[in-house]
């Protein structure tokens, strides 16, 4: 039984010596012009060529482009978990540099130096800001206090269903749109304490929804498309960039000094009831520049993982009725009737619904690769991978071996209950599972997200059964992992 534990990454590795690194080669790997050659080459399916190249040269490999931007490639869950190790003190995330320079360059001149906002940057200022977020954003009594909201929220989107179906009680082509729609509900409440009104359609909710998009797809070809002419000059997707980020700055910041001025005018405050921006906002050693940043990154970042993350966990149920089932008893016995207000202890009790979101993420993680930085010069699976390079850290390959997770290709949720005999006994390697992140450098808003997940699955899954009849989803890679067809799921009354 494979027990990796967190006790694992505090041992110290045997230390590599200078004079041995310098007999150490790099790792093999293609040209980036070469990339084209290969059966797997598809820009929309990045993942599928990384696994092509991996099976040629093995699971650390780097794709050269030049001397500056050449990327590093682990598979491999051992090399992984070293990565971790040698990175703890400072984990720097460098994918963002393209998000970076839009801040540096914005023409309002709204940041600061070095106060770019913790998605981008790193070092002590990063930890400034982080250590005084996710101390609101990790305690379970502010998060409590969302739940009655996104509860509604979430009764909401049920009650959609029934306008959105077919005759054939078929969801519609746009289906991911309604959950992009229902997870900006929830980062509404989250950065401006207010329902931003995305199932009535409004413009609020239709710009934002588009700005947060763009900036994905901006993102992604800034950093994973071969011009990188933006670094000197902009190109159009970096204009792109630029110009969404922006909107969205402007609007997170008059939302905010409006919840600012709020606060200012009340007299009474009741510090046990505070929500997270009201907290941020009375937080002494972050400025309302800190806080709007944090919004802007909270919005930036939570919509699409939220809403895939809730995509392909609806396609796993679909395909699986013996756990649908299992998950709705599970809701009969611990929420009851649906009527009542969804609990913290309702939310705690659910462990088959945590299960299943979890499972869901191993077979399907939306961040389907992390990223960091060398420190120095570091021995990675018997390579030398030099100072201040990018190493890309492959999630999703891990999660179907057999020497990190028994039966690695079936959809087992019980693998995640701890004291399940049924698994007791099988490989669970914990450095071939990071959908959040890990470390420090984690998701800070996570039980926030993951809140919101079990809220919408109780209600759907109280009142509804998912089927699944179109063909295999065959997901698409960008800078998440995303369905490549419309989530065209059938969804029939539990109780006719």
């Amino acid at each position: 039984m494979n027990t990796n534990g967190l006790s694992v990454l505090r041992r110290s590795f045997a230390a590599t010596t200078g004079l041995q690194l310098r007999y150490l080669k790099q790792p093999p790997g293609p040209n980036f012009e070469d990339l084209q050659n290969y059966p797997n080459f598809d820009p929309e399916r990045q993942h599928l060529l990384w696994e092509d190249i991996s099976k040629k040269y093995g699971p650390v490999f780097q794709v050269k482009n030049n001397a500056d931007s050449s990327m590093y490639f682990l598979s491999d869950a051992s090399d992984i978990q070293k990565m971790f190790n040698i990175t703890a003190k400072n984990p720097i995330r460098p994918f963002f540099d393209s998000f970076k320079l839009v801040r540096e360059i914005n023409e309002s001149k709204f940041f600061d130096e070095e106060k770019l906002g913790i998605l981008c940057q790193h070092g002590d200022e990063w930890w400034r800001v982080r250590s005084k977020v996710q101390v609101h954003t990790n305690k379970l009594q502010t998060i409590a206090t969302y739940l009655p909201k996104m509860d509604d929220i979430a009764k909401d989107f049920v009650k959609r269903i029934d306008t959105l179906r077919n005759a054939e009680n078929e969801m519609p082509e746009n289906f991911m749109k309604e959950l992009y729609k229902w997870a900006l509900e929830n980062v509404g409440l989250l950065s401006f304490n207010k329902r931003i009104g995305g199932f009535e359609g409004s413009e609020d909710s239709k710009h934002i929804t588009e700005a947060a998009d763009m900036i994905m797809k901006s993102i992604h070809e800034c950093e994973m498309g071969g011009d990188k002419s933006w670094m000197y000059a902009p190109n159009a997707p970096f204009r792109a960039l630029s110009e969404n980020h922006d909107y969205l700055l402007r609007y997170i910041e008059s939302e905010v000094s409006t919840c600012y001025e709020k606060l200012k005018n009340c007299n009474n405050v009741n510090m046990k009831s505070l929500n997270i921006i009201e907290s941020l906002l009375l937080t002494p050693e972050l400025t309302r520049k800190d806080v709007i940043i944090t919004m802007l990154d909270f919005i930036f970042a939570a919509i699409d993982t939220t809403a895939l993350t809730m995509a392909f966990t609806l396609y796993c149920l679909s395909n699986n009725p013996k756990y649908q089932m299992k998950l709705q008893q599970e809701l009969d016995n611990v929420v009851g009737d649906s009527e009542q207000n969804l609990t913290p202890s309702h939310i705690r009790n659910l462990s088959i619904t945590k299960a299943i979101v979890k499972e869901s993420l191993r077979l399907y993680p939306i961040a389907y690769v992390q990223v960091r930085q060398t420190l120095e010069d570091s021995e990675i699976g018997g390579f030398i991978i030099p100072k201040g390079a990018q190493v890309m850290l492959r999630q999703q390959p891990m999660a179907k071996e057999e020497t990190n997770f028994s039966r690695a290709e079936e959809f087992i949720p019980e693998r995640w209950i701890r004291g399940n005999p049924m698994t007791k006994d099988w490989n669970h390697n914990m450095f071939a599972y990071f959908p959040f992140g890990f470390g420090t450098r984690s998701c800070v808003a996570r039980r926030i997200s993951e809140q919101e997940i079990y809220s919408l699955i109780a209600r759907l899954f109280h009142k509804y059964n998912f089927e699944w009849k179109q063909k295999s989803l065959n997901p698409k890679s960008h800078l998440q992992l995303y369905p490549d067809l419309p989530l065209k799921f059938t969804v029939k009354e539990r109780f006719p």
